[in-house]
């Protein structure tokens, strides 16, 4: 009876090592998931051109690039079965990854676009340089949809003193000139647009240039009769005149007149430049048209000007454009103002008297003229209102008991040097509305500690934080230069910049105080700013997550 228990035991012993030996061998047979292999498909306009298997970890085999009639191939994408979309599919995309499924990958386009040049006489002229294109008419550009254009861009010319005015997208030449960036969406062709005469002396006397930057002439003298009244034209033969230039020329080219007593300005002009008018010492009444946008400084900075109207559209006056309302030798238009601020248009001029304690700028102004509070150093506070949108160059120059600034949401630009020699200014936050500011506008804040600049801005600018204590700075993401912005600076200790890809070139980077001890950026970037400035490879750090 035992003997045949044994028996029996140890058959059962047996079946189940049989059992785990068929169960082994099954596994063996059968491969988990991770080593199966995958159909990668290729499809081009929904044919498929090829399919191949693989289980992940190598580069995929590819087909040869399609073509198409009218189209650019643009690489190849794919689709996940959870919906997402690769847009950059290459062989390399599961070089170190397992496959877990079958793909679908497609080719795609890109529309070949062809810009077609119309010259109307004008030519491209060869300078022998290597790959110039020949002088002559300019040849087509071909690119693919997104791209912009870059021949637009390219110098032409015409015989005969005519000046290039510009590409239209009609033979008609009218509506609105092609300007860069452009983006055509179709095959195009472009017009060429001449003016006759780009260098002129009208009739009446004006001296014209025509420039296409500007889409009109400008004025840069006037060699007529002398008169007491100037009165600049609007346009020359259907072309506007839309600048002022500076200096402004008289007979002979001197730039003094001792007979004008009234300027007026025409429909079309934007833009009066620094100083035009500063020198005719006679003047006395200003006329400003309704299309001007921008005085520059001392434009008209004259002591017996008497009368000035101003146009409805005025964004920006530079410092003493119309002279200095709160000085002894003031113009005589505002001798005659009592004490208290000054306005033009919308736009802050300035304060005659002394400010003491807080001041409000008030409601539906535009702008702060440059200088406009220059030495007021006995305000502390300023309220700027929604709306504003430029602070002018050197506009709180001087302020230096000024501690607190509330800024708009609307402000867009700030000029050089706006808080120069604020010295009582301790923090600022500039709002993220702006997306320009010019060189040194805190330079001389020698009680600055703590600056928050704007998310929107691109550009930091020269010596912007010359002579002040701040010790750390905070690079918004969106800024591609920072040049020389912090010349002048002894203090800083800490910079983080937190823009994800970097142009060297762009970047330009060119001054560190000695005073840094740390630039954190992002951690890929880590080794390629070491590598770009060797010189403070031991400074660079990654943003802490």
């Amino acid at each position: 009876m035992k003997k045949n228990f044994q028996v029996i035991f140890l058959s059962i012993i047996m079946l189940i090592s049989m059992c785990f030996a068929v169960t082994g061998c099954k596994k063996k047979d059968n491969p988990s998931g991770k080593n199966k292999e995958y159909a990668v498909s290729f499809y081009v306009d929904d044919v498929l051109v090829k399919t191949v298997k693989s289980k992940g970890n190598e580069e995929i085999d590819f087909p040869e690039d399609p073509s198409k009639e009218g189209y650019f191939f643009a690489g190849w994408g794919c689709t996940f079965s959870n919906g997402y979309i690769e847009k950059y599919f290459t062989s390399e995309y599961y070089k170190n990854i397992p496959m877990g499924e079958d793909i679908k990958v497609f080719a795609q386009w890109k529309k070949k676009i062809t810009i077609h040049f119309e010259m109307n006489g004008g030519y491209y002229q060869n300078h022998n340089e290597p790959g110039e294109i020949p002088t002559g008419p300019l040849p087509d550009e071909i690119i693919r949809e997104g791209q912009k254009s870059l021949r637009i861009n390219t110098v032409i010319e015409k015989a005969n003193n005519a000046a290039f005015a510009g590409w239209y997208d009609n033979p008609e030449l009218e509506g609105d000139r092609i300007t860069d960036p452009y983006y055509p969406t179709e095959s195009v062709t472009l017009y060429a647009a001449w003016v006759d005469e780009a260098n002129v002396v009208t009739e009446s006397g004006f001296k014209l240039s025509y420039y296409d930057g500007l889409g009109g002439y400008y004025t840069e003298g006037y060699f007529g009769e002398d008169v007491t009244e100037l009165v600049i034209p609007s346009s020359y033969k259907g072309v506007p005149v839309v600048e002022i230039w500076s200096p402004f020329y008289f007979k002979d080219y001197q730039v003094f007149n001792r007979t004008i007593t009234s300027i007026k300005t025409s429909k079309n002009l934007k833009v009066i430049k620094d100083n035009a008018f500063q020198l005719c010492s006679a003047l006395t009444s200003v006329t400003i048209s309704d299309t001007v946008e921008e005085i520059g400084d001392n434009a008209f900075d004259v002591n017996s000007l008497a009368n000035i109207t101003m146009g409805k559209n005025v964004k920006y006056i530079g410092a003493n454009a119309f002279g200095n309302v709160n000085n002894y030798n003031a113009p005589a238009w505002a001798k005659s103002l009592p004490d208290g601020p000054v306005y033009l248009g919308n736009v802050f001029y300035g304060y005659k008297g002394i400010i003491n304690g807080s001041f409000e700028i008030k409601s539906g102004t535009t702008a702060i003229a440059g200088n406009a509070f220059y030495g007021q150093n006995q305000m502390t506070s300023v309220t700027i209102p929604q709306g504003v949108e430029i602070i002018g160059r050197y506009a709180f120059g001087g302020c230096t008991q000024l501690k607190t600034i509330n800024m708009p949401g609307t402000m867009t630009d700030i000029y050089a040097y706006a808080f120069y020699n604020c010295t009582s200014l301790e923090s600022f936050v500039m709002p993220d509305s702006v997306t320009s500011i010019k060189d040194g506008i805190f330079s001389g804040c020698t009680s600055l500690k703590s600056v928050t600049l704007s998310e929107n801005l691109t550009r930091l600018e020269y010596g912007m934080f010359e002579n002040c204590p701040i010790t750390e700075l905070i690079v918004p993401e969106k800024v591609v230069f920072i040049g020389n912005a912090f010349t002048g600076n002894t203090t800083l200790q800490k910079v983080t910049i937190k823009k994800a890809e970097i142009d060297f070139g762009e970047l330009a980077m060119d001054y560190v105080p000695d005073s840094v001890t740390a630039i954190y950026v992002q951690e890929n970037l880590v080794e390629a700013f070491k590598s770009q400035y060797p010189a403070h490879a031991d400074k660079f750090f990654a943003i802490e997550k």
